[in-house]
C-alpha cells in the first residue's frame, strides 16, 4: 500500500483516480492545484505524486516537479505526469524537470498501475520507513492499541473503523516518551484485522511534523526497536 498524492484540476478525473487507486489498496489524497500540492508535501509524507501539467494557481506541473526535485526531503519522490499534452517537446521538458514517467490522457488503467508498481518497487529498493513494534493504549474516546510507530505515522488496532482521510489526535503516553505534542494525523488505511474480524488495522500518517519532530521519532525507533511499551 502506498500513500499517493494526485494533483489535477479535473474534478471528475480526480474522483475516478481516487476510487481506482483506493480499490487497488492505496491511500489517496487529491488536490486541484500545484500550490496546494506543495503545501501538502510540506506537512505529510507521500510515496508518490501523480500530477497534471496545466493547472490553475500559478504553479504548473512543470513548476511542481522542479520544486520537488530541488527540495532535499522530496528529491527522490516518484512522480508521474498524467497529461493530455502529447507533443515531443512537452515530454522532453517533463524529463528535464525530473519526472519519472509520462502518461498521455486518456490513459489505460493497466498501464498506469504497471508504472505505479514499477516506480514503487524502485523506491522501496532505495529506502523504506522502519516500523518499530510497540504496544500502547490510546483514547479517541474509544480505546485503541498502538502497535507500531515510524516517522510516517502509527499503526492502530481499533474496535471501530475510521474513514480514509479522517483527521484525528489521540492521547497516548508513547507520544510523551517520544517528546511529541499530540500530533495531528490522517487515516491512510483501514482494513479488517485478518486475525480478529471484530477489530480494524489502521495506518494514521502524521501531519505537519517538522524536521526536529521527525528526528525525535527516528531516535526513538532506533533506540527502542524492538520494544513493547504499555500506555494508558
Amino acid at each position: 500500500m502506498a500513500n499517493i498524492l494526485v494533483v489535477d484540476d479535473d474534478k471528475v478525473l480526480l474522483k475516478v483516480l481516487e476510487a481506482t487507486l483506493i480499490k487497488a489498496g492505496h491511500s489517496v489524497l487529491t488536490v486541484e492545484d500545484g500550490r496546494t500540492a506543495l503545501e501538502k508535501l510540506e506537512t505529510e509524507i507521500f510515496d508518490m505524486v501523480i500530477t497534471d501539467i496545466n493547472m490553475p494557481g500559478g504553479v504548473s506541473g512543470f513548476n511542481l516537479i522542479t520544486m520537488i526535485r530541488k527540495t532535499e526531503k522530496l528529491k527522490d519522490l516518484p512522480a508521474i505526469f498524467l497529461s493530455g499534452r502529447r507533443d515531443k517537446a512537452d515530454i522532453i521538458k517533463a524529463l528535464d524537470a525530473g519526472i519519472d514517467d509520462y502518461i498521455v490522457k486518456p490513459f489505460d488503467g493497466d498501464m498506469l498501475f504497471a508504472k505505479i508498481e514499477s516506480l514503487l518497487e524502485k523506491k522501496a529498493g532505495r529506502y523504506s520507513f522502519t516500523d518499530c513494534p510497540t504496544k500502547a493504549k490510546a483514547m479517541l474516546p474509544v480505546e485503541l492499541d498502538v502497535t507500531g510507530i515510524s516517522e510516517q505515522g502509527i499503526t492502530i488496532v481499533s474496535p471501530v473503523p475510521f474513514p480514509l482521510n479522517f483527521k484525528l489526535k489521540v492521547d497516548c503516553e508513547l507520544f510523551e516518551e517520544v517528546e511529541l505534542e499530540k500530533p495531528l494525523m490522517r487515516v491512510a488505511h483501514c482494513s479488517v484485522n485478518p486475525n480478529n474480524s471484530k477489530t480494524y488495522t489502521i495506518k494514521a500518517n502524521f501531519i505537519g511534523l517538522n524536521e526536529s519532530d521527525l528526528q525525535k521519532v527516528r531516535r526513538w525507533v532506533m533506540s527502542n526497536n524492538p520494544r513493547i511499551q504499555k500506555a494508558s
